[in-house]
């Protein structure tokens, strides 16, 4: 593993930017055109959705006007999902996503919520994601891992996606972090908090500070301030220097055992996401500790031909390399990524 850093400027090295591009786009136009339609008798979940076609050609032509801040909210669809059996619910969509790869028309990412309280599949809103690339299996493996490990994850899996009768692909379905989850997998209820690189719709974003509270998302709690200050103890004791007491506070405030196990899958699945983005933590409220979310890792070759000098980034995150400073909590790491190297995450 090596713990090192990646910049880039695209003024300077614009080359892995086209590159990047033509494998997003590669991606979702694979899955929509070249796929063949999986099997009825498939175990793969169907998710089969009708919507309004001017609504759907207004929620596709409205997304550039939303990125560019013109209108408040994305236009939405008004329609109806299928459920087990004969079943039909009412259902909103939207597309999903401030990135252009999950915009294509072919084959848009889109989130689904149910009217009222129904759940389909238990869920009542449908999160589905087009796979950024063509196997739609390396972040689904991340998850699949994540959940074996015993941390919270969003549960994506495949499903088959019917749109107005025409078949869309496979999707990745997730759950949103929020207390549906937590019920779902058990856990006591609790605020989440998610940091993205850049704040802000497509055309008018700026670059997210991850020491700063209030560019974190929070979600699933309906006092977000409150979720923020919690989180502020954490942050600033980033920035202290490294000493028995901060070592024995971080470990106050993380969850020593998530913790290791969320850096060995971030090791083994070779992200390269973690810098400052994708970052996800859940506050458990029983233990009062924060527990890290794996979301969209991005690993396991997904950027492989792209960029050769990409590496994994453990020790450029500054509440990674602070937890890593303390020797029980790197030794805990090595230990776990050598057991799990050696067991469940070998070549074998």
């Amino acid at each position: 593993v090596f713990l090192g850093d990646r910049k880039m400027d695209p003024r300077e090295n614009w080359r892995p930017y086209l590159r990047q591009l033509a494998m997003d786009q590669r991606a979702g136009l694979t899955n929509a055109l070249f796929v063949r339609q999986v099997p009825s008798r498939s175990a793969i979940p169907t998710v089969a959705l009708i919507a309004d076609g001017e609504q759907l050609q207004n929620m596709n032509a409205d997304i550039l006007r939303y990125g560019l801040g013109d209108v408040e909210r994305r236009a939405e669809a008004n329609g109806l999902l299928a459920g087990p059996g004969d079943q039909i619910f009412p259902m909103k969509m939207r597309l999903r996503g401030t990135n252009m790869w999950h915009h294509q028309q072919w084959k848009p990412s889109l989130q689904v919520r149910l009217a009222g309280r129904k759940l389909v599949d238990g869920y009542r809103d449908h999160l589905l994601v087009a796979p950024e690339d063509a196997t739609g299996l390396r972040n689904w493996l991340s998850v699949e891992l994540a959940n074996r490990m015993g941390l919270p994850n969003t549960e994506e899996a495949p499903v088959r996606v019917f749109l107005n009768g025409a078949y869309k692909g496979l999707y990745t379905r997730q759950r949103r972090l929020d207390e549906s989850l937590l019920i779902h997998q058990g856990r006591p209820p609790g605020p989440f908090v998610r940091l993205e690189s850049m704040m802000g719709r497509a055309f008018v974003r700026k670059e997210a500070m991850i020491y700063s509270p209030q560019d974190w998302e929070v979600q699933g709690t309906s006092d977000p301030e409150a979720a923020r200050e919690s989180l502020r103890p954490l942050l600033e004791l980033c920035n202290e220097p490294p000493s028995p007491q901060r070592f024995a506070r971080m470990n106050e405030l993380m969850d020593q055992d998530a913790m290791a196990n969320f850096l060995v899958l971030a090791a083994h699945s070779g992200t390269t996401h973690l810098e400052h983005h994708n970052l996800a933590f859940w506050l458990d409220t029983v233990s009062g500790r924060w527990v890290p979310v794996p979301i969209d890792l991005n690993g396991y070759g997904m950027r492989a031909g792209t960029d050769p000098d990409l590496s994994v980034v453990l020790f450029r995150n500054m509440i990674f390399y602070s937890w890593l400073q303390d020797p029980r909590n790197l030794a805990l790491f090595t230990q776990r990524l050598d057991a799990y190297i050696s067991g469940t995450g070998s070549a074998q």
